[in-house]
């Protein structure tokens, strides 16, 4: 595909998935700025996406090159997206990569390399809470989750309130127009650790779900978040194929916070401790243990 018709097929899927619909046009008008260079691959593919984040700096809109064709998640056969997606889950331990006791159990460490759709991980979790069951306090290592479905935030914090929903989340769906909420489960199989202290440890690459868990457990001040600003993306989305080489990762939605009734886009989570990110266990363990003593 030439130039001209990558980016009016790129225009063509902006204006029918862009969450912020509003500032497509502007986005079309960077994309036919005159290129510098002849570009091609992974090349052309950075300089589209400089393009449209010169107009909406949002971390999730990305094109990208492939030297096979790219998967279009609108088309795609269902039943084999869900059966090698559920075998990534399966050998990521169900993204719950690293569960243990520390400070002679007293203190309960859960390491999660992405969350997974709920139903996936109800019995992992499930698990990971059984064998935590009795820590004085829980810390979360999202430092190199890479993200995930909102469900499975819901899922995991599920442990970390009573029986009764707390409203976590709200996404707003741009073509169905309409909003999604996100709630704790009334039934959560495992223990729950409802006056447990909690900690968040956060890096600059946490993103997407991962920031959504710290920003959720910070906003109803059930967790302390610990390390770095966050990457900060809201906006989560699909890819749409674009030509045989290039696709495109379209954001479809918003979070919308139902304590602040905003979200971390753009600028990231926020820490209330910040420390660099290598450094964040050790202080959460000084922290944890502060909050144990009599």
């Amino acid at each position: 595909m030439n130039p001209y018709d990558l980016v009016e097929a790129l225009c063509d899927r902006l204006r029918r998935h862009y969450v912020w619909a509003d500032s497509v046009e502007a986005m079309c008008g960077a994309l036919r700025a005159p290129m510098p260079v002849a570009l091609e691959g992974h090349a052309m593919a950075a300089w589209l996406t400089e393009r449209l984040q010169s107009v909406m700096p949002d971390r999730h809109l990305r094109v990208r090159w492939f030297d096979q064709m790219a998967a279009d998640t609108r088309t795609e056969d269902d039943e084999i997206a869900t059966r090698r997606r559920r075998q990534e889950a399966r050998a990521d331990h169900w993204g719950l990569v690293r569960v243990e006791r520390l400070d002679d159990g007293l203190i309960g460490l859960v390491e999660i390399s992405e969350f997974y759709p709920a139903a996936w991980i109800d019995q992992p979790v499930a698990e990971a809470m059984t064998a935590l069951d009795g820590a004085g306090a829980l810390v979360f290592d999202l430092r190199r989750c890479r993200g995930g479905e909102p469900d499975g935030v819901a899922r995991v914090a599920s442990h970390l309130f009573g029986a009764q929903p707390v409203h976590l989340n709200d996404l707003f769906l741009r073509v169905e127009d309409r909003i999604e909420s996100f709630w704790t489960q009334t039934e959560a199989p495992g223990p729950r650790f409802t006056d447990a202290p909690v900690f968040v440890l956060v890096s600059s690459a946490t993103f997407s779900a991962a920031e959504e868990f710290a920003y959720d457990l910070q906003a109803l001040g059930r967790g302390v978040v610990v390390g770095e600003i966050t990457r900060g993306g809201a906006n989560p989305g699909e890819i749409h194929r674009l030509d045989d080489h290039f696709a495109v990762f379209i954001p479809d939605a918003r979070a919308i916070n139902p304590v602040t009734g905003g979200n971390w886009e753009g600028c990231g989570v926020q820490p209330d401790v910040i420390c660099p990110a290598d450094q964040a266990l050790e202080v959460v363990t000084r922290l944890a243990r502060a909050a144990l003593t009599p």
